[in-house]
């Protein structure tokens, strides 16, 4: 579904352009959350309250981007929040404060998140046989001898894997340089 669609259904209150939506940013806005407050549980909730926020001012959106912005900003801005207050309460208790580190810290995980998203999408249209060559090596770290031990195939079909794996993955994120250079 292309983009002008996805925000006209949007406005037009379509809960499968949500349930869409939902779907296709609920991983990497968990990862986001996760990253700049440590705790699964409340990185979820913080996505899931973004959402229903989203949906409550579904009408104010005029493009895909818009949307995006809107959910990063709503979950970084709720779980410094969530920081602050837990910094409040360490420092009542004596701790040190911390909140430009929190800062960076949310940046980092916004880049990381976007990032992982791209590559997962973009593993996901790789044929299935490179792709879990790609997600051994690069992903879990596997040696090419022991990826072609697992797999009981040579190592040369390991590395032309990977070579047809780049290849392919540098094609669909040519914009994306963070991303070629973790793969290499």
């Amino acid at each position: 579904m292309n983009e002008t669609v996805l925000i006209d259904g949007l406005k037009k209150g379509e809960e499968a352009v949500l349930r869409q939506l939902f779907e296709q940013l609920y991983p990497r806005l968990c990862h986001f959350a996760r990253g700049i407050l440590q705790n699964d549980i409340e990185a979820e909730d913080l996505v899931q309250e973004a959402f229903m926020k989203l949906w409550r001012q579904r009408q104010q959106f005029s493009s895909y981007a818009a949307v995006r912005s809107f959910l990063y900003t709503s979950i970084r801005n709720a779980a410094l929040n969530i920081l602050k207050h837990q910094r409040v309460v360490r420092e009542h208790a004596g701790a040190e404060n911390a909140s430009e580190a929190e800062e960076i810290n949310a940046e980092h995980h916004l880049i990381a998140a976007e990032v992982s998203g791209q590559l997962q999408q973009a593993l996901a249209k790789l044929p299935p046989g490179c792709k879990q060559v790609m997600e051994l090596g690069y992903l879990q770290g596997l040696r090419n001898n022991e990826i072609a031990n697992l797999l009981q195939v040579s190592v040369n079909t390991i590395k032309t894997q990977k070579a047809r794996g780049l290849y392919l993955l540098k094609g669909w994120l040519k914009l994306s340089r963070i991303l070629l250079f973790l793969l290499k």
